[in-house]
């Protein structure tokens, strides 16, 4: 018997959530995923061993690294070689608590002081990276995300943004859900990424103008100063077509606000935990 599909279910008609799979579907058209790719020719990758000890602890496909990226161009190398490999990437703010980090080391429970080895070859449904939530409610938890979930955020957004590519400014941290899903979208499409090294409002301004950065993820403080500042008249902003906001909600008003300022720039929230 085939499966039925959470599609043909029962689905409540204003926000189609489905009381049977207590699922909501998306809104969004139907977008078709690439098929698994054929099992790459890299088998294994060993370093040969110090001679003082003899070994070298290892790292190999599913073992998890626990990552503090700082406001880097390699920080990105790294998710990208990590998750290629087999490696789940485990993302933590690099300012921490000692307490803080112990809590997310015993929950991803990462390799210490790793070294490739044992590298096989990578699937859809492997397990790719461990997002956390904010703790507003209670202890941080964890997220295990397969590559197949990273797949589908890029694959999604290639299907609806055809054409040229836009420069892509990015004020946001990497080590956040929002900031690394956004930057493997980025890369993904094939955009030109702008980095910031340390968040400055009128930095980010300078940049717009200076790169023609064209779309522009953001946290909801950051609309209200574009709606608010005084600045914004001192900078060229046409280049400017898409403003992302995520990372918490945001207002109503704010948002009427925002498209009365830039009526040619699309506001577009977006949901990360």
């Amino acid at each position: 018997m085939a499966k039925t599909s959470h599609r043909s279910k029962e689905l409540e008609p204003i926000n189609h959530f489905c009381a049977e799979t207590k699922t909501f579907r998306s809104l969004r058209p139907f977008v078709p995923l690439p098929p698994p790719p054929p099992p790459s020719p890299l088998r294994r990758s060993l370093l040969t061993p110090p001679p003082a000890t003899g070994r070298f602890p290892s790292l190999s496909k599913n073992d998890v690294t626990l990552v503090l990226p700082p406001p880097s161009l390699h920080v990105p190398v790294i998710y990208f070689t990590l998750l290629s490999l087999g490696i789940v990437v485990s993302l933590a703010n690099p300012l921490s608590s000692a307490f803080e980090i112990r809590h997310l080391v015993g929950l991803s429970k990462p390799e210490t002081d790793p070294v490739l080895r044992n590298v096989n070859w990578v699937t859809q449904a492997d397990p790719a990276t461990i997002l956390y939530s904010s703790g507003t409610t209670g202890q941080v938890k964890g997220v295990l995300m397969i590559h197949r979930n990273m797949i589908a955020g890029v694959t999604g957004a290639r299907h609806a943004k055809p054409g040229p590519k836009p420069v892509w400014l990015f004020p946001l941290p990497l080590f956040h859900a929002y900031g690394f899903a956004s930057i493997l979208r980025a890369f993904g499409m094939g955009a030109t990424v702008v980095l910031m090294g340390k968040f400055e409002f009128e930095a980010m301004l300078k940049a717009v103008e200076k790169y023609r950065v064209g779309l522009l993820p953001v946290l909801p403080p950051v609309v209200l100063a574009l709606v608010k500042s005084e600045l914004i008249g001192k900078y060229d902003l046409s280049s400017l077509r898409t403003v992302m906001c995520g990372g918490a909600p945001l207002g109503k008003e704010v948002s009427q606000r925002f498209q009365q300022q830039f009526p040619n720039v699309e506001l577009v929230q977006v949901k990360c935990h």
